[in-house]
């Protein structure tokens, strides 16, 4: 990164800064009259600046003060000149250790560029789990996300799936009959906005000073390393994130498994069997929304619906995020093939080339084959129903496999 660069990503450092941040006040004894008096104006934010402003800092903030307009406090001596400070409106050098406890208390009890928990530098890398510094690319599974790899004598297995917000679980196997060590790092970026990090033994609370709603990024690592992102000089970034490394130690022959979630709830699971359960419960969910799978004559048609349009919206999901677009696409379609009213569902005989709906029902997946012949009926059971075709319950309940012919 050149210099223009590192001073543009710092300018929208500031800018996101004042945009997006409130100061950290947590108490009404703020001297209004105080900060008025030494010429500040408190109705505009104040950023506070405890390093030593240089050139490029300087240009920083030049830049900045042109898109948004704030209270700049330099409480260390600048390395520029007099006349370059005269430049940047509103901004006041007052030395930390020269001002009255009460003005400085006031003052940094409004700002907004609060120091945070951490000093770790966020590099804006997204989502990330990397084994022994190397980052994990995923494949895409309905509906999660897996990956099994082999690093040096260790089979490392990965899965990523929703429920009750984001969950990772890791399985790590030594195939040796010594012993390894395997780093371990997993980067979760946050919505943008400023946020207070509280860290416990197995988990972080995250409350976003906004919104005042409260996420928890929960852990199931020994000794593991959490840390929040701040840039330099710049605290509590807008874009935060919460990072974890650790080092699994493995005996020969020893397996470990590591869970970790990402929601809006504290907890932690901590047995092999619950985890795979947890896992299997949340597909099960997911199999219960896109509940319906066709076979037609018109492959493009089928992955549409079965395949694509669920991939999208289920990685939409799982940023906690939505495509109203592509919801709707999908609950259109299924409208077009599946109608119900009270007392069952009918497939759609209109519908051209159909030949196999597969419904998920009462955890397992039922088959209803379309035949195509001359006289309408349902088959199930070794029973054949003429001129019924609707599915009810209690089909569903007795069949697994149903067979319905439409009359030509």
């Amino acid at each position: 990164m050149d210099k223009k660069e590192y001073i543009e990503k710092l300018t929208n450092l500031i800018i996101n800064k004042v945009k997006y941040h409130s100061p950290n006040v947590n108490t009404n004894l703020i001297d209004f009259a105080l900060i008025s008096a030494v010429g500040i104006n408190p109705s505009y934010p104040i950023f506070i600046f405890k390093k030593e402003l240089d050139n490029i800092f300087y240009k920083a903030f030049l830049k900045a003060k042109k898109i948004v307009d704030f209270n700049l406090i330099l409480f260390k001596k600048p390395k520029v000149s007099d006349r370059k400070i005269l430049k940047l409106n509103r901004t006041f050098v007052m030395l930390e250790n020269e001002i009255g406890s009460s003005l400085f208390y006031s003052l940094d009890a409004l700002n907004v560029n609060y120091v945070t928990h951490s000093d770790y530098e966020n590099k804006l890398e997204g989502e990330y789990i990397k084994i022994n510094g190397h980052t994990i690319q995923f494949d895409y599974y309905p509906y999660y996300f897996y990956k099994k790899i082999m690093i040096d004598g260790v089979i490392v297995e990965i899965k990523q799936f929703l429920l009750n917000g984001k969950n990772f679980l890791i399985n790590f196997v030594n195939t040796h009959r010594t012993n390894k060590k395997v780093n371990f790092e997993i980067n979760l970026p946050l919505p943008r906005g400023y946020y207070y990090f509280k860290k416990s033994i197995d988990s972080v609370e995250i409350e976003n000073l906004t919104s005042k709603q409260k996420a928890y990024f929960n852990y199931r690592f020994k000794d593991a390393i959490i840390n929040f992102s701040t840039m330099n000089g710049i605290e509590s970034c807008t874009f935060a994130c919460v990072n974890l490394k650790g080092e699994i130690k493995l005996l020969p022959q020893q397996t470990k498994k590591y869970y970790y979630n990402y929601g809006d709830k504290k907890y932690c699971l901590y047995s092999p069997k619950e985890m795979e359960y947890f896992f299997k419960i949340s597909q099960h969910k997911m199999n219960e929304i896109f509940d319906i799978k066709i076979t037609s004559h018109n492959k493009q048609f089928d992955d549409n619906i079965n395949f694509y349009l669920p991939q999208k919206i289920w990685e939409k999901w799982q940023n906690f995020d939505v495509d109203e677009e592509k919801e709707n696409e999908w609950l259109n379609l299924r409208k077009n093939i599946v109608t119900k009213n009270e007392f069952g569902e009918q497939i759609n005989k209109a519908l051209q080339g159909l030949k196999e709906v597969k419904f998920y029902r009462n955890s397992r997946w039922k088959r209803v084959f379309i035949l195509h012949n001359n006289s309408c009926y349902l088959f199930a059971d070794k029973i054949k129903y003429y001129n019924f075709t609707l599915l009810t319950k209690e089909i569903f309940d007795k069949n697994n496999e149903i067979y319905l012919s439409f009359a030509s």
